[in-house]
């Protein structure tokens, strides 16, 4: 009796060890060992179909950029995960890295979030948006002359936008000419030259 028990006992246990087997292997998600020198010790089937480079470029493989720093930290620290995010082409990967003392490796969960990512960047541009509108405004009530007020907008569009270059001009005859204008790539108006046919025909309602 004892015997069937533990037989029992000893199948369940290896079922579940089968089952956490092919987690790593059934995770939609890449799932990457190394240690410090870019060899890679595994590979899950999604980190395969992801990045099928990945074995062959080893840490120069942009995936496995900056590994030396994620030792190095893991070696001066205590703490045995750290969490990272970074941008690969046009995608986003969110990565939750472990160290495994035992062999010195490191495994790196990732998660894609290029949608997250994007939310977060619309989200910025309108925030950043809604509060030019209303720098500008404040700018506006505060103008004592039409030329401190072009060049304080300028500089609020550029700054809060994040616009390199913002300048406003007036129209003199066929040609265009800078009155105000603000941003770290001022210089290009040293370069061009606008003239009225360049400019977008705006119809302003009566």
């Amino acid at each position: 009796m004892n015997r069937n028990l533990k037989t029992s006992v000893s199948g369940k246990n290896q079922e579940e060890l089968m089952q956490l087997a092919d987690f790593p292997e059934n995770n939609p998600n890449p799932i990457v060992e190394t240690d410090s020198s870019g060899e890679i010790h595994y590979l899950n089937p999604a980190a395969k179909k992801i990045f099928p480079d990945l074995k062959k470029l080893k840490n120069k493989h942009p995936y496995l950029s900056n590994l030396d720093s994620t030792f190095d930290y893991f070696r001066k620290n205590p703490k045995k995960e750290c969490l990272r995010e970074m941008q690969i082409g046009d995608d986003w990967f969110q990565q939750r890295i472990y160290y495994v003392p035992k062999n010195q490796h490191i495994r790196i969960y990732g998660r894609y979030i290029t949608q997250h990512m994007r939310y977060l960047a619309q989200t910025t541009k309108i925030t950043q948006l809604y509060s030019v509108v209303s720098k500008v405004n404040e700018a506006i009530i505060r103008a004592r002359d039409e030329q401190s007020l072009f060049n304080e907008i300028c500089k609020i569009v550029s700054e809060i936008g994040d616009f390199p270059l913002v300048w406003v001009g007036k129209i003199d005859g066929f040609d265009v000419w800078p009155v105000a204008y603000y941003g770290p790539s001022s210089n290009y108006l040293k370069e061009i030259k606008v003239i009225k046919k360049d400019l977008p025909v705006v119809k302003i309602p009566p």
